[in-house]
């Protein structure tokens, strides 16, 4: 199964209804006839949910895969990244992806951008649970702290800025 049968988006189907609000999804959950197969399902999904969210933790945790000591010596230790230069390279891209899937997926079809100007709500990632707004913001919050930094800490645009200010300006 994909990543939509089996992650957030499959648990969101499960526990929010679409439309029908909290009522109507807690009598899906407890339907004599399909009930039973949906809550089955959702206790499926959701050990597989905590295991990648584990996951994530283990690989971000000091005592564990230590990503972030990976980041930090690029060039030197560092078994990720092989120069400060690979880093930055990586980080710039994966900002990028955020930002063009959030530019082209998350609005882009159901705004129609990509669905020929016909509009598209069914595509809206979270629409069932109303998170998707939210969603959207954590992402471009996300981008501009990575890349301007937060809390009077540099962001990766100070490392872009000193190497190429066309790059960061693009970036911006």
């Amino acid at each position: 199964l994909g990543s939509n049968a089996k992650g957030l988006h499959a648990l969101e189907y499960l526990l929010f209804d679409d439309g029908g609000g909290r009522t109507e999804a807690l009598a899906k959950m407890t339907d004599a006839t399909t009930g039973t197969a949906r809550r089955a399902y959702a206790s499926r999904v959701a050990p597989v949910l905590a295991a990648k969210a584990a996951e994530l933790f283990v690989a971000w945790d000091a005592s564990g895969e230590n990503f972030a000591g990976s980041v930090a010596s690029a060039g030197g230790s560092s078994a990720i990244y092989p120069s400060t230069k690979a880093a930055v390279d990586d980080f710039v891209n994966q900002l990028n992806v955020a930002a063009d899937r959030l530019q082209n997926t998350e609005i882009g079809y159901p705004f129609g951008k990509k669905t020929g100007g016909t509009p598209s709500p069914e595509a809206e990632a979270s629409r069932r649970s109303d998170a998707s707004l939210a969603d959207m913001t954590a992402t471009l919050d996300g981008i501009r702290r990575v890349y301007l930094g937060d809390a009077g800490k540099r962001g990766l645009g100070a490392i872009v800025a000193g190497r190429s200010q066309a790059a960061d300006a693009h970036m911006k």
